[in-house]
């Protein structure tokens, strides 16, 4: 129970001959909508959670190395989270890993992607097949359906998010 699994996710590799000053890595969808980003100059962004365990389940994404070497970098296949006005730890934790925060985004449509790595100016591209689970038969129609819906619903949760920040702001302004 111990031993770890394998990474959850697209497992991208990369290799810096000499020390770079930046590292983009981004993917695009097959429309070229930028669907993940990550750089050297920030970890990923963190959303606020009531932590309710030890640290020991928490391993905080750091940014992306420049140092000359070989790295390796996992994409969880999520397209960006949904708002919310207040997300949640996942009881999905494992020790010395990181336990995400909830909603998270969907995972990404099974299909082709473009990912880009951007070292000090210079680019590079490769394809990305995301593939289905054999083990699933739902149709990319279906698929296609659910992420549709989700985008309604993040819609309706964004304005949720700021009418909610709006009357937190009128709520400091009364009460001074």
């Amino acid at each position: 129970p111990r031993t770890p699994n394998p990474p959850a996710g697209a497992v991208l590799d990369y290799l810096l001959p000499s020390p770079a000053k930046s590292v983009v890595l981004e993917v695009f969808d097959a429309e070229g909508a930028l669907i993940h980003r990550q750089t050297s100059d920030a970890a990923p962004p963190r959303v606020e959670a009531e932590q309710y365990f030890a640290d020991r389940w928490l391993k905080a994404p750091g940014p992306l190395p420049t140092a000359p070497g070989h790295h390796r970098v996992v994409w969880n296949l999520r397209v960006p989270r949904p708002p919310a006005v207040a997300y949640d730890y996942s009881i999905a934790a494992v020790p010395d890993a990181d336990t995400p925060a909830v909603p998270q985004g969907l995972l990404a449509l099974p299909g082709k992607y473009t990912v880009k790595l951007t070292v000090d100016g210079q680019l590079k591209h490769a394809a990305l097949d995301v593939v289905m689970d054999p083990r699933v038969k739902t149709p990319l129609a279906d698929l296609q359906t659910q992420h549709a819906f989700a985008a309604e619903i993040a819609k309706a949760l964004a304005a949720a998010v700021s009418l909610h920040e709006e009357a937190a702001a009128m709520d400091k302004r009364v009460a001074t």
